[in-house]
């Protein structure tokens, strides 16, 4: 038995007899298991052939899909918007793995922020955190707009946005006129594109949606380009493309959103713009480079 003085850890107190007799008697009295023999027949089935077509006839399976959950696909299309801060209500490890899937792929700091629900908010809703996530986002990181999504976690208990959000400005933790467009993204429906769909229809609906009145589309004479999800490469290579049709006659083209523009440090030849809340990767990319040919140069 372990004691306040001496505490074994995890590898040493599983081989201890009395570790072992009490998961022996669970095992025997709760879990109603088959028998080792049954365990070991079943085990030399699974490495026959017949298992193995069995096992490739599954249609409802997919071995690591090539697609990921909503959230990541609405956090991107959010970090396409000028000083727009992406806002994730939801856990902290989901948060975790889509910037560290972001900074694998751009090769510079990519910044969201997360209200980090825990077991309480799971039982009694996320409200809380996302009142104070909002207060001390506009308050620390000087953004313009912030762009709101969600995870399974907030999607399961039901957590509204909306009137979230709307409580928000009652109680003072926002400004009535702060824009906070937002998108449910439950990561158990759907994919990493269907997020950055919702994400950006949430955005123009927040800005279109009560001031179309009496406007009509294309008077303006400028065209919007609406692409899906897509990185950096395929934003340049489209920007290519609609500078080859000449500025006189497409003068008002732009897309929504422009990743490239934000996220594109080292590669765009200064044109790349930095979230005003970090620092200059591009310069310090540069700075690296420089470096380096100093070592390599003779």
């Amino acid at each position: 038995m372990q004691t306040v003085d001496k505490i074994k850890p995890c590898y040493p107190l599983f081989r201890d007899d009395s570790y072992k007799a009490s998961i022996a008697n669970k095992r025997a009295q709760f879990e109603e298991g088959h028998g080792a023999d049954k365990v070991a027949e079943t085990f030399a089935w699974t490495t026959t052939q017949e298992y193995q077509e069995l096992n490739f006839k599954r249609e409802a399976l997919t071995i690591n899909p090539a697609k990921a959950c909503q959230p990541l696909g609405s956090a991107l299309c959010g970090l396409g918007f000028h000083k727009t801060l992406v806002y994730i209500h939801g856990s902290q490890g989901c948060i975790a793995y889509f910037r560290t899937y972001f900074n694998r792929h751009f090769k510079e700091p990519i910044a969201f922020i997360a209200d980090s629900m825990t077991e309480d908010a799971a039982v009694f809703g996320g409200q809380k955190n996302l009142h104070e996530g909002l207060a001390n986002a506009k308050a620390l990181y000087g953004t313009e707009m912030i762009a709101m999504s969600t995870t399974c976690i907030a999607e399961v208990i039901g957590d509204d946005l909306n009137a979230f959000i709307g409580n928000a400005r009652k109680e003072g933790h926002v400004p009535d006129d702060f824009p906070i467009p937002f998108a449910h993204t439950p990561s158990f429906v759907g994919s990493h594109v269907a997020g950055w769909d919702n994400m950006e229809e949430g955005i123009l609906r927040y800005f279109t949606l009560n001031t179309m009145e009496g406007k009509v589309p294309g008077s303006n004479g400028k065209i919007n380009i609406v692409p899906g999800f897509e990185t950096y490469l395929d934003g340049r290579r489209r920007d290519d493309a609609l500078r080859s049709f000449g500025s006189a006659r497409y003068p008002g083209r732009r897309r929504i959103p422009h990743v490239c523009r934000r996220h594109d440090a080292g590669r765009g030849q200064g044109r790349a713009q930095r979230p005003h809340y970090l620092p200059d990767a591009t310069a310090r990319t540069r700075q690296d480079a420089q470096v380096r040919r100093r070592h390599v140069e003779p």
